[in-house]
Parts: structure tokens; C-alpha cells; sequence
């Protein structure tokens, strides 16, 4: 059985492979080996069954997934056969090729981010499209939100401080109302510059000092003070991660209809630290966990996949 070829504590890829063609051969495809394996396999070990699938059938695993599944279940399965950075890359390539610009993918994926993570998928774009993020970015949207997203990218955010400069944080938070709110008009230059170039510890500081003095989060001010893709990209840019991931569940399964797209992009590219940080998140704001709301929203073995991705809160 796939669950068992852990029983050394090593995953072996050779029987993986093996239970998978098995699985979907003939007649009939056995969708739960094929869950078992994605849900519980780490993605690096994924990578090593596609080349022995390969070696030992001279097929592509993903073409008989292709073949043997369809759907949503065929969509995340397909995606979670890719390595996680190339995914993303993946990504931003389909929301920006032919004509029209996803911008809610650019936002989602990069503004999160972390510089380290930033860099490493610069290279990967770069590798496998031969152009870097920047010169995409450049010719694909404008003004402020391209501005935005071109220092985000360029990732020069300084590290996370053990002590922040409480008077630093307290004048940034002073700039920023008097650049934003206190007057007529925004200097969107200034949240930009402030925004990527302080670490997420001094911004956290500077965020309580902006509240305290307006009586509102600053994330209020955004939405008062700015609009578009440059409002939406400067929330991804601001909020934790854990919550902004959590609010992109929500966006996914809320109101009539499942944003599937959105939910399978977001259970393919998230690590399972972010999923479980995400599913903390999310719990706390709707009193329901990620696999409630998942249960209440998809089925089949795409809804088995789902909850087998999504680490449970302990």
C-alpha cells in the first residue's frame, strides 16, 4: 500500500512510482493512493518520483495523472507534481502572457514574500523564461503599483531587528500621516520608500505608533488614502502573512461560488508552515477551521486532497 512506503522512515520513490501506475492502470483509477501519496510526501521526494515514474514507464507521471484524473482533483494534483518555486514562476508567467495582465497574482505571490524567497524566485523566472521579474513587471503594468512592485522585487528590506528604534518607528509613523491622511492628496513616494525599506518588525512598531495617534490601523488609511491594484498590493505588503494568506481562504470560499482557481494555487504554492499558520489564522477570525470551510465548499477526492494538505492545529 502507498501509505506503507514509509515504514523504514525513508520515503522510497521507487514504490511510490510503482503504487501510483498501479493506481491508475487499466480500468478505473484508485484515487485515494493517489492522495495518500500527494498528501503525505514531501515535495522534494515528489520530484524524485516523477524521475523514476519516468525511468520505469517512459511516461511522464504527469501525463498519466492528465490521462487517469480530470478537474479540480487533476488541477491540484498537477500542481503539486512541480517544485514550489517553479510553480510560482509558473504562476506569473500564465497571469501575464498574451493579452491582459492577473494582477491579483502578482500581488498574492510577490508582496508577501521575503527577500530570500524574492531572490531565489527572481533566479527561477529568469531560468526558465529568460527574462527576469523586473523587465516583467515593467511591461506589464504602470504608476504607483508598478513602482511599488519594482522595489519589492529588487528585495532590500533589512532584516528583522532584536530591538527596534522606537523614535525611528515613531517618525516614520508621523511621516506617513502627514504624507497620507493629514493632507490633501497622498505622497505615495513616501509610503513606498517606508514600506519596503524598513524590516517587518520596525513596520510592526511603526503601524502601533500610527494607531495610537489616528485612533485607526493603518491599513484604514490605505484603503482611505489609496486605491486599485496599488491599495491591494500595499495591504499584501503590510499585513502578516499568516492573516493575509487566511483573508485569501476567505476570498477563495466566500459568498455563492468557490474561487477554485485561487484555492488550488494557494494549497500548491503555500509551505505547510504557511498552511498551518494560515489555518491558525484563519481560525481565529471565522470561528471554523480551513477544513471546515474546505468540507463545506468542494468534495470528492479533490476535497480529500485539500484537508490531507492542510496541517490541523494542535
Amino acid at each position: 500500500m502507498a501509505k506503507d512506503a514509509n515504514k523504514s522512515g525513508k520515503f522510497n520513490a521507487k514504490a511510490d512510482a510503482e503504487a501510483l501506475h498501479k493506481a491508475m492502470k487499466g480500468i478505473g483509477t484508485d484515487d485515494q493512493v493517489l492522495v495518500d501519496i500527494f498528501t503525505t510526501r514531501p515535495r522534494k521526494h515528489i520530484q524524485d518520483i516523477k524521475k523514476e515514474f519516468k525511468t520505469l514507464y517512459s511516461k511522464s507521471l504527469e501525463d498519466w495523472i492528465k490521462g487517469d484524473t480530470s478537474g479540480n482533483f487533476e488541477k491540484i494534483l498537477v500542481d503539486l507534481l512541480e517544485e514550489r518555486t517553479e510553480l510560482k514562476a509558473h504562476y506569473l508567467y500564465k497571469a501575464t502572457k498574451g493579452l491582459g495582465t492577473d494582477e491579483a497574482v502578482l500581488i498574492q505571490t510577490l508582496c508577501p514574500m521575503g527577500d530570500t524567497e524574492i531572490k531565489e524566485l527572481n533566479a527561477t523566472y529568469q531560468r526558465l523564461y529568460k527574462t527576469d521579474l523586473a523587465s516583467l513587471i515593467k511591461s506589464e503594468i504602470s504608476g504607483d503599483f508598478k513602482n511599488l512592485m519594482l522595489e519589492i522585487i529588487k528585495a532590500n528590506r533589512p532584516p528583522r531587528e532584536e530591538k527596534v528604534d522606537d523614535a525611528k518607528a515613531k517618525a516614520d509613523a508621523l511621516l506617513l500621516y502627514k504624507e497620507g491622511e493629514g493632507k490633501l492628496g497622498t505622497n505615495e513616494a513616501v509610503f513606498i520608500d517606508i514600506l519596503t525599506h524598513r524590516s517587518r518588525t520596525h513596520l510592526q512598531q511603526v503601524f502601533r505608533h500610527y494607531e495610537q495617534k489616528t485612533g485607526h490601523t493603518f491599513e484604514v488609511a490605505i484603503r482611505k488614502e489609496t486605491s486599485g491594484d496599488f491599495r491591494d498590493a500595499l495591504i499584501a505588503t503590510i499585513k502578516p502573512e499568516a492573516d493575509y494568506h487566511a483573508e485569501l481562504f476567505d476570498l477563495a470560499m466566500k459568498g455563492l461560488g468557490t474561487n477554485d482557481d485561487l484555492l488550488v494555487r494557494l494549497m500548491s504554492t503555500l509551505t505547510k508552515t504557511q498552511l498551518k499558520n494560515a489555518n491558525e489564522a484563519y481560525t481565529k477570525k471565522h470561528q471554523k477551521t480551513l477544513h471546515a470551510a474546505i468540507k463545506s465548499e468542494t468534495s470528492g477526492s479533490y476535497q480529500k486532497t485539500l484537508l490531507g494538505l492542510i496541517p490541523s492545529i494542535v
